[in-house]
């Protein structure tokens, strides 16, 4: 596994801030005729991984959100939004076990929810991608066996996770994961335990594996999938700012 910080690349100039004075147009002009190198991590469990610690993203935008891969079966994900009130839809690849995930969730979803879902421009969505760490995969049926109970216990578990990423393992996860439900939640751990070490719902999180793989995002983590107004617009990896997203989706009209 490889993680690194964000950057950009444009023309051979690299730069923290990418998106000043840039427009959307600009900006789909870059992302779409070219490529966007940005970073995460990459999957690999620290075996057999890329020597390169960046990710490129391509964009073809104008694909409809309801024949895009990514976004196969979306009702039945976790969410945040109104999918049918919405005007953008974001589909985030993550993993539990994933350190540019947790700098996503910490530094860019807060602005997600404040400035598109709490004024109903925006779904956000999540689908499990677990390519970093071996317990990712354990925590990931974890997730969706929480998320079949109750929706709030899955979004603080996945809380939990990216809060204690440095402490988890393949050895302590399951025990982890118990203590924190039975805390903190009011599901029945013990049969969420019971359905992870039972594969239950192994078919959930492979459909999650499926669909990233089908729409070539080559096992890195996060991969955020942008759609306005239905049409795919462009993909980006790593822990990207909300002004990378807001001008992508024609929210960021200040720079023009």
């Amino acid at each position: 596994m490889l993680c690194s910080n964000f950057t950009h690349e444009d023309n051979g100039h690299h730069t923290t801030d990418p998106h000043e004075h840039m427009d959307r147009r600009t900006f789909l002009a870059s992302t779409g005729a070219t490529t966007m190198v940005l970073t995460g991590c990459l999957g690999g469990n620290n075996e057999t991984n890329s020597s390169s610690d960046t990710a490129s993203s391509s964009s073809s935008g104008g694909q409809s959100i309801n024949s895009h891969p990514a976004a196969s079966n979306l009702a039945a994900q976790p969410r945040l939004g109104d999918l049918d009130k919405s005007q953008h839809t974001i589909i985030a690849f993550k993993d539990p076990s994933c350190p540019r995930c947790r700098a996503f969730k910490e530094s860019t979803v807060p602005e997600i929810k404040r400035q598109l879902i709490n004024p109903n421009k925006g779904a956000y969505i999540l689908r499990n991608y677990p390519v970093v760490y071996p317990w990712g995969e354990p925590a990931s049926q974890a997730l969706e066996a929480t998320l079949e109970r109750s929706e709030t216990a899955h979004w603080k578990l996945q809380n939990y996770y990216y809060d204690m990423q440095r402490d988890l393992s393949t050895e302590n996860v399951h025990a982890k994961t118990r203590t924190f439900l039975e805390s903190n939640t009011e599901i029945t751990a013990s049969a969420v335990i019971d359905d992870v070490d039972s594969d239950a719902y192994s078919d959930a999180v492979t459909a999650d594996i499926n669909a990233a793989e089908e729409a070539d995002l080559d096992g890195t983590t996060p991969s955020i999938l942008l759609f306005s107004d239905g049409q795919y617009v462009t993909t980006a990896t790593g822990s990207i700012s909300y002004d990378v997203i807001a001008t992508a989706l024609g929210e960021n009209w200040r720079w023009v």
